[in-house]
C-alpha cells in the first residue's frame, strides 16, 4: 500500500486516493468499501480514465498525488491497459508516488492479464471484483 498506510492500526490511512471505474455501481461499491475500511482525507472518483490522467497531470505538489489509484481494467474504449501505458510516460516523481491497484473480475479467468501488467513497477496489487475488505489488507 501507499506510504500513508499504517501497519499497526486497524484501519488503513491515506492522504489521497483515486478510483477509476466506468461502472457507476462498481465505483460506488469501491468507494463505500474504501471509506468503511480506511481513513481517507481526499477521494477522487473518475469514470473516464483520460480525465483521470489529466487530473493527475495537473497536480503540482507531490504530496497531493493519490497514494493509491484503484483502476478498473475492463472499460470500453480507453481501458486500464491504455491508462497504464500513458501513466508510464509520466515523470518518475509522479509514477513513484502513486501505487496502482488493478481491479478486474477477469484476473482468475484470464491470468495472462496479470502478465501483461508486470512491466509497470507502479502496479502493486491485482484485486478481483467485487472488491472486499480482505483484499485491501492482504
Amino acid at each position: 500500500m501507499g506510504e500513508g498506510a499504517k501497519q499497526g492500526d486497524k484501519k488503513l490511512h491515506f492522504n489521497s486516493v483515486m478510483i477509476i471505474d466506468d461502472d457507476e455501481t462498481d465505483l460506488w461499491i469501491t468507494e463505500r468499501l474504501l471509506l468503511n475500511e480506511a481513513n481517507v482525507k481526499k477521494l477522487h472518483k473518475e469514470k473516464n480514465p483520460l480525465r483521470a490522467l489529466d487530473f493527475i497531470k495537473e497536480i503540482k505538489n507531490k504530496k497531493d498525488l493519490p497514494e493509491i489509484i484503484i483502476l478498473d481494467m475492463k472499460m470500453p474504449g480507453f481501458d486500464g491497459f491504455a491508462f497504464l501505458k500513458e501513466f508510464a510516460k509520466f515523470p518518475k516523481r509522479i509514477t513513484s508516488a502513486c501505487s496502482v491497484l488493478l481491479l478486474s473480475a477477469y484476473f482468475q479467468l484470464e491470468p495472462e492479464l496479470i502478465d501483461q501488467t508486470k512491466n509497470y513497477p507502479f502496479v502493486s496489487k491485482h484485486l478481483k471484483k467485487p472488491l472486499d475488505a480482505q483484499q485491501l489488507y492482504g
